[in-house]
Formats: structure tokens, sequence, C-alpha cells
């Protein structure tokens, strides 16, 4: 038998149905897979779709860069109740002096992933590792994209057809400046069931805001004394509670009778002595996961192996919070932390 008659009589994958308990919907997130980074409040990456079975198997893709900013990386995309796409992607201006980048939302056709419409968050000042703001984004319950920016505000934009052209509208602006300074800038933000959005600053700014009113509702700054930093995204769960993971700590975060961040526990981790390679900043490279509503997961940077953690995530226990520290590939001397 030839290759090709062998690689033509391959059949089908089999497909093989993973069953798990569902995780709670969240009203102020789009139903269903792919409203936020990560998939869901839990930030579970468990996506409830079925994968290819290599059925007359096709791809498509997309350039999301231009002649003038060629590099953009897309670090995200969402889809919207009818199915169409919208991906952040950080666009790096390497002729300018300083280089600069900002995240790009790009609103793209199902069906051939075409452009439809654009929409620049504001642009920073770019160095190799750094992420700006906007990486961590959501789609509402009303369809809507809410963004961060380093203008230390929340961006809520819309997206529909006006005279025939698809296009992006700015609906609201959340301006978090009295609690995150210039210099700073936003890092991640999701919204509990409760309604209170969940908002990060990269140098440890942890505010709540109304989901529907956009309103500040408080801010607590004991991760910022205590000089720590934050580079990826939170969970949250349906208790109005964030599982937030700083460079050096893993935090439980509650809200208050007025909606509030109170800090309600913190558990510090091997933060590491370099980046190993893969990670963007010392300490944790992953947002946390919340696995059954009953524990929280990260990754640590030790050396000289890192290791995943499981901490029960509940807001008081009895014994060690930490269940779990497992090492996980081979050991990997890190490099010069980049400044």
């Amino acid at each position: 038998m030839s290759l090709f008659a062998g690689l033509c009589a391959i059949a089908p994958a089999t497909a093989h149905p993973v069953t798990a308990k569902a995780i709670p919907d969240n009203p102020f997130l789009l139903p269903g897979s792919w409203g936020c980074i990560h998939d869901d409040s839990y930030r579970s990456d468990t996506y409830a779709v079925s994968g290819p079975l290599g059925v007359a198997p096709s791809t498509m893709s997309a350039w999301l860069g231009t002649p003038a900013v060629p590099c953009a990386l897309c670090v995200g995309i969402t889809f919207d109740k009818q199915g169409y796409l919208i991906a952040a992607a950080i666009k790096i201006d390497m002729a300018s002096v300083p280089m600069t980048s900002n995240v790009q939302l790009t609103l793209m056709d199902p069906d051939d992933v075409s452009t439809l419409a654009t929409f620049d968050l504001p642009g920073e000042t770019y160095y190799p590792g750094f992420r700006p703001a906007g990486t961590y984004f959501y789609q509402d319950q009303l369809d809507r994209t809410v963004a961060g920016t380093v203008d230390n505000s929340v961006l809520v934009v819309s997206h529909g057809q006006m005279d025939g052209a698809w296009t992006f509208k700015q609906e609201a602006v959340w301006d978090l400046s009295s609690v995150v300074k210039t210099g700073d800038g936003i890092e991640a933000l999701a919204p509990d069931s409760a309604g209170h959005v969940w908002v990060t600053s990269k140098n440890g700014v942890v505010a709540t805001v109304d989901a529907t009113t956009g309103k500040l509702l408080g801010s607590n700054n004991d991760m910022q004394q205590l000089g720590a930093y934050i580079a990826n995204g939170h969970a949250v769960s349906e208790e109005s509670a964030a599982s937030i993971a700083s460079d050096a700590a893993m935090h439980r975060f509650d809200a208050d009778a007025f909606g509030r961040p109170v800090q309600t526990w913190r558990e510090p981790y091997a933060k590491g002595t370099g980046v190993k390679p893969g990670r963007v900043e010392l300490g944790t490279g992953t947002t946390p996961t919340i696995m059954g509503g009953k524990y929280v997961a990260i990754t640590d940077n030790a050396q000289p192996y890192m290791h995943v953690l499981v901490y029960k995530c509940a807001k008081t226990i009895k014994g060690k919070r930490l269940t779990t520290s497992v090492p996980v590939f081979a050991a990997c001397r890190a490099a010069p932390r980049t400044p």
C-alpha cells in the first residue's frame, strides 16, 4: 500500500466526550464559553465545545498587523452572541522611539476571519516581555467588550452595524484614576455574580466597580504596600470573592457590605530569582484557576523546579490552606530578570 493510500484509509478520530460539573453561570458575563480570557469566571480553560475529529479539516488564518505596524500578537479571543470574534492583539510599533505598544480590539467574521472593525486602546512604552493594559478583557451580558487601559480607566465598548458598516462604539468610561495612580496601569478585570467588577493594577491595587453603573465601590492597597506586582488575570466566584495571584503570594479578597475589597487571606509562595523561559515576570506565570468552587490552583517560580500549587479557597478553614505542591517539567535555570 502506498503512503498516500495508507493516509486516505485513516479513519476519523473517535469522540470521547468528557462530563464534568457545570461551572455556575455568571449573570454579568456573556453566557456560554468564550465570554472572557480563560473561558469563565473560574478561569477554568475548559470549553464546552466539541474538538475536531479529522473529517475534511480546513484552516483559516488572519494577520492582524499592518504594513506600518506589522508586529501584532493575538493574546485573546472572545465570541459575541452571534458568533463573531473579538480578538485582542498587542500591536508593537518598533519604528517609534521609544517603542510603543497597545492592545487593538478586532471584530472578525466567523466564516472567513476577515477584519470587520478595529478599536485601539491607549498606547504605552514597550519593553520585551511586557503586556500592555487591555490584555485581559471580557464580554458582558449586554455583549459589550470591557477592558482596562494604561490611563487607569475601564472602557465599555459595543459593536454593531451602522449605515451598513461594522463599527465599535465606546459606551462608557469608568474612571479609576483616584485609586490607580499615574505610572501604574490596569492589569485585569472580571465581574463576580453579585455585580462587582474586580479590577487589579500592575502595581498591586485591587478595586471594585459596580458592573451596572460603573461606580467605583472601593479599593485596597495591601499588596501595593508590600511592593507586590500583578502580571496575570484573576478568578472570581459566586461568593463575591476574587482569587488573585501577585508575584509573591496567592490572595483571596472578599467584598464587604458596601462592595469594597477586603483581603481575606494571603499565602506566600516561591517567587524565584529569575524569569524562566516562557515567563514575562518573576513569580507565578498563571492566572488562578478555581476548581469545583473548593480549590484554587497556580504555579510558583521555585528553583530548580516550578510547582503546581493547590489551595483551599474557602474564606476560613481548619488546618493548612496549601493542599498540594507538585513539581513539573525539567529543572530549568532562570534567566536574569528583564528590567
